[in-house]
C-alpha cells in the first residue's frame, strides 16, 4: 500500500497500511498493521496499530477505534524525553 503524510499530536508522521499473513498457523493469522513514524528533534516513534480479521480494518467501528487510539497519544518534546541506559543483568535476577 502506498504511504503518505499525516499530523500526528501536530508533528508531521509518515503512515503505511501492511497487509500480512502469518504461515506459521493453520489455518494462517492475517492482519493488518497501519504504522505511523513521528519524528520529534533526534529522536523517531513507531507506533502500531494490528487490526485482525483484515476485512474489519475499514469498518465503521474499527475505523472509529483507530481514530480514537491516535487521537488519544500526545507526543513528548525532545528535550523532554528519556535518555536511554544500558544496564547489566546477570542470571542471578532470574533464580
Amino acid at each position: 500500500m502506498e504511504s503518505h503524510l499525516v499530523t500526528f499530536d501536530n508533528k508531521i508522521a509518515a503512515t503505511a497500511v501492511i497487509a500480512a499473513e502469518e504461515s506459521y498457523y493453520n489455518p494462517p493469522f492475517k492482519f493488518v498493521d497501519q504504522q505511523w513514524i513521528v519524528i520529534i528533534g533526534s529522536n523517531a516513534d513507531l507506533i502500531s496499530y494490528l487490526d485482525s480479521p483484515i476485512d474489519d480494518f475499514d469498518s465503521p467501528s474499527h475505523t472509529m477505534i483507530r481514530d480514537h487510539f491516535i487521537k488519544s497519544i500526545k507526543c513528548l518534546k525532545d528535550s523532554s524525553a528519556a535518555t536511554a541506559k544500558t544496564i547489566k543483568i546477570s542470571s542471578s535476577h532470574f533464580n
